[in-house]
């Protein structure tokens, strides 16, 4: 009677974690023991597990897949002013999360409108702040235009003034035009009647 071969021995085949890299080295066969496969993962995600695993003898892997996550950033605490909306593609406050920012209306917005979490766990800007009172370009050309117009308004009709006033003051000098009836006492000399000692 022949006997039959034994089965070789095989591990699981491993897959190629999400976002990561694997690279293996067979020995006897595809995934047999000795197999040794190696991961990383891609820019902005860190692996969780061990970073290679060996095929036993026994047909089974000396510990389970790994996987790969992406970078955290510090989360943000919003303003209570700020309006914040976020895009997250892989998980909140994490690599590749881009948040914009908005103040409401009246207030201006200190700081950048935009922030993104980037590979190193660091966010691209700071978060703002919203700025009550600040006066919007135009606003301030039209209070700044209004105010040298009341200004030229002011200089102009204080010139005006003090021109009537020194006209007022040269007619209003206390003489009288002469008459016929004015006289020194004397026939056929004249004088100004403002100026005569008697009534």
């Amino acid at each position: 009677i022949t006997s039959l071969p034994a089965p070789a021995v095989r591990c699981p085949a491993l897959t190629t974690p999400g976002q990561g890299t694997m690279s293996c080295q067979h020995h006897l066969g595809s995934f047999g023991p000795n197999t040794t496969c190696y991961f990383g993962c891609k820019t902005g995600f860190t692996l969780r597990g061990a970073n290679s695993l060996r095929c036993r003898a026994s047909g089974q892997w000396t510990a389970v897949t790994p996987m790969c996550r992406a970078v955290k950033c510090s989360e943000l605490h919003m303003d209570t002013a700020v309006a914040m909306n976020c895009s997250n593609p892989w998980g909140n406050f994490s690599y590749g999360s881009t948040c914009t920012f908005q103040c409401p209306e009246g207030q201006s917005l200190n700081g950048s409108v935009r922030a993104t979490c980037r590979e190193d766990g660091h966010w691209s800007d700071a978060m703002p702040t919203c700025q009550a009172g600040t006066l919007t370009i135009q606003e301030a050309l039209t209070y700044l235009g209004g105010a040298v117009a009341s200004t030229t308004g002011l200089a102009v009709g204080g010139t005006l003034l003090a021109l009537l006033r020194k006209r007022l003051r040269k007619k209003d000098d206390g003489k009288c035009p002469l008459n016929p009836h004015s006289h020194l006492g004397t026939y056929g000399v004249y004088t100004n009647a403002a100026y005569d000692p008697t009534p």
